[in-house]
């Protein structure tokens, strides 16, 4: 490995490229601006395609973060998880 490859190779571990970001897309309805999430849909690839249903008495922001710990994300870090209503 030349001593550029190396010096590239020694920035690219010190910068952080996992960002860890999880975004939500969700669909709102007229007149049901506000409905809570039920089910969410998760996938970067057709091998990796995940799904989630929200558990009796489970707030909405707490099953948000149990589909965030569970989701298997990108070589970057990213996620995609999509409403399931």
């Amino acid at each position: 490995m030349s001593t550029l490859e190396k010096r590239i190779d020694n920035l690219e571990q010190a910068t952080n490229t996992h960002t860890n970001t999880v975004v939500f897309v969700r669909f709102d309805e007229p007149g049901e601006p506000d409905r809570e999430l039920t089910g969410l849909e998760g996938s970067y690839s057709k091998a990796t395609y995940q799904k989630w249903a929200r558990i009796d008495g489970e707030t909405e922001q707490a099953f948000k973060a149990r589909a965030c710990r569970e989701v298997k994300r990108n070589p970057n870090g990213v996620a995609l998880l999509f409403q399931k209503d």
